[in-house]
């Protein structure tokens, strides 16, 4: 299956009650944020991960911990193979008000002493074997976010501006980008100069706000697809001027056209 070859802002883990655990190859997403912990075990390869504005290089045996509403990303820039679990707070409630206050005082770590027991769990998750709510596979998350916790540690959480900033730009857009935006539009929303906005978005984002904005809209209009909808309303419904931006920007994101992603997911 294809991969978008760019991630968007995932709202929608909110709503999750249940983890999910996945093999990611070259792993890569934009800056998004959500409540639940998330653990990136690399095991070959090598993958960039942004916290909060920091990047770090992540090689084999090495682990991400993303807490809770902490803006992150990832990018590969040559190979990489990883593990990723995504766990709702109020499936782990033993560690939940913990996890909600506090903060990891390294999220990224090196997985040598107890290397076997926390990947062979997470590859447990991710082979399909237990399902989610069933109580082994409750028990596996249990036993990978305690291991995580004893390697790490927790300290009191600091309030990052910058990173509360990133959220409300990420939360707006996420309301917005139906409608017609651009960095003026945001700049004066957000109460800085165009020039200056710019600035804090690239560096933030790494990317542009046409292509941030491009990413939301592919993603909506694929739901559109597969729903039926024809593409020239799925195009003005997504918030492109025309269809052939849409098309332009729909290729660009899933690597194929409309109807090539119509055909691969079935849909008629």
């Amino acid at each position: 299956m294809k991969k978008p070859t760019t991630g968007t802002y995932e709202y929608t883990r909110d709503s999750d009650r249940l983890p999910v655990c996945w093999d990611y190859p070259n792993n890569h997403c934009l800056p998004h944020f959500h409540s639940s912990l998330e653990i990136i075990y690399v095991r070959g390869g090598e993958m960039k991960a942004t916290l909060n504005g920091k990047t770090v290089t992540v090689l084999p045996g090495q682990v991400v911990l993303v807490p809770t509403y902490t803006v992150h990303h990832f990018s590969t820039e040559v190979e990489s193979d990883t593990l990723l679990l995504i766990v709702p707070l109020d499936y782990i409630p033993a560690f939940k008000n913990q996890l909600q206050k506090k903060t990891f005082a390294q999220t990224v770590i090196s997985d040598d002493q107890q290397s076997s027991e926390l990947l062979h769990i997470l590859e447990i998750l991710a082979s399909g074997r237990y399902a989610p709510d069933s109580t082994i596979y409750r028990g596996y998350v249990q036993v990978a976010v305690g291991l995580c916790l004893e390697m790490a540690h927790l300290i009191d959480a600091e309030t990052d501006q910058n990173s509360v900033l990133v959220r409300d730009i990420l939360t707006f857009l996420q309301e917005h980008f139906l409608e017609e935006l651009d960095l003026s539009l945001l700049a004066s929303h957000f109460g800085y100069s165009k020039s200056r906005f710019s600035h804090i978005f690239n560096e933030n984002f790494q990317t542009s706000l046409t292509a941030y904005l491009n990413s939301l809209r592919c993603r909506h209009a694929a739901n559109l697809l597969l729903e039926g909808t024809p593409q020239l309303d799925v195009a003005l419904q997504s918030g492109f001027d025309n269809i052939r931006t849409f098309y332009r920007a729909f290729r660009h994101y899933y690597q194929e056209t409309p109807t090539q992603y119509c055909n691969r997911m079935g849909a008629h």
